[in-house]
């Protein structure tokens, strides 16, 4: 009897490290793979840190010494693969830094059943500013995925496109629940904060001074922040600067943070803008509260205020201490939202997020 062909899906990532996005397209790999579907990664940049599931063609390793003859050379190989492998359907993780670049690859590379996802309500990050070249960029693609109903609706409103559908970052709870089991030495007490320092998004100098002027560093309970970047150094000068280098943590990217998450007393959020907010999620699924600005999109979509965090006022720094300051003396607050933090996210677990996905690919369909 001739064997049934494996259903492919090419993943497109800039790298499989340090960011939710990349941690949402090593989950996805995992729940497709566990489904019996044949799974690619294609990355752009050689960094890895999160495990994942399936092939990987790193086009990192596609090297030159002259700028413009390594993005030929690259284009070029990621073409011959796409190509030779012959893929159902392309889903497309990645920040469009160049509008010719990736305009070139969504008419010449990709085939017709590809999917863009979104992952910031910033739109600056995926859509050139001429909407004549968003059109001409996305138009080849059957859908473009809001990772937040803010984003969809953003993208609607700005775009008049009728080919937009949310899809929520899904959390591995399995991989969630196997990494809290693990160590962390810290016997104090602390609150929690992680994202990128490659830019000012994620606000932490403010963080930091909200964090000082509050009644928090009195309680002797720190401040953590993981994650790692350019502005690393800086922020190290600052919280020393203003007498807080024992009571300021700066911790570095972590492959496992769900053990802080865990032990923190809650995680705050304070940035810019955010897309779906996945540490939220995942702070949640460890059953540890959360507080967040209402940003344009993602919080207000995982925050339940007063039943597993507390949402404030969209960029109000003293809203923020205030909430911080409450979450730690109201015992009754913080006690409620610690119950009722797992069972608020279960919505947000790999199969349910996983199943969406198959039902939009039909995939039952085709394999």
């Amino acid at each position: 009897m001739r064997q049934r062909k494996k259903y492919k899906i090419c993943l497109v990532g800039e790298c499989l490290a340090g960011g939710g996005a990349e941690r949402v397209q090593a989950a996805l790999s995992d729940f497709f793979v566990k489904k019996d579907l044949s799974v690619h990664h294609v990355i752009f940049m050689d960094e890895i840190n999160y495990p994942f599931s399936g092939r990987l063609f790193n086009l990192g390793d596609v090297k030159s010494e002259n700028p413009f003859w390594r993005k030929i050379k690259r284009f070029v190989a990621l073409r011959n693969y796409i190509k030779r492998n012959r893929f159902d359907v392309v889903i497309d993780f990645r920040v469009k830094y160049s509008f010719w670049q990736d305009f070139l690859i969504s008419r010449l590379i990709y085939p017709r059943k590809t999917y863009y996802l979104i992952h910031s309500s910033n739109l600056e990050y995926y859509f050139p500013n001429a909407k004549w070249k968003a059109c001409l960029l996305y138009n080849k693609g059957k859908k473009v995925i809001g990772v937040s109903k803010g984003i969809s609706d953003k993208i609607e409103r700005v775009y008049r496109w009728q080919h937009i559908k949310t899809i929520y970052n899904p959390i591995n709870t399995q991989i969630v629940d196997l990494y809290v089991k693990g160590l962390n030495n810290h016997e104090f007490e602390f609150i929690l904060a992680i994202g990128r320092m490659d830019d000012e998004v994620k606000q932490f100098d403010q963080l930091i001074d909200v964090y000082a002027q509050s009644d928090l560093p009195k309680k002797q309970i720190k401040l953590i922040i993981l994650g790692d970047g350019k502005l690393k150094r800086k922020l190290k000068e600052y919280k020393k600067s203003i007498g807080l280098d024992d009571m300021v943590m700066l911790e570095g990217f972590q492959n496992n943070p769900f053990v802080y998450m865990k032990k923190a007393k809650f995680l705050v959020l304070c940035s810019k803008f955010e897309g779906f907010g996945n540490v939220l999620a995942e702070s949640l699924a460890c059953g540890t509260p959360v507080i967040s600005f209402a940003c344009e999109s993602g919080p207000s979509e995982i925050i339940q205020h007063e039943h597993n965090g507390l949402l404030v006022e969209n960029q109000n720094f003293e809203a923020l201490q205030q909430a911080m300051e409450r979450m730690i003396t109201d015992k009754s607050l913080h006690e409620k939202c610690s119950e009722n933090a797992v069972s608020s996210v279960a919505r947000f677990s790999i199969e349910p997020v996983g199943q969406q996905w198959l039902d939009l690919l039909k995939i039952k369909k085709k394999i």
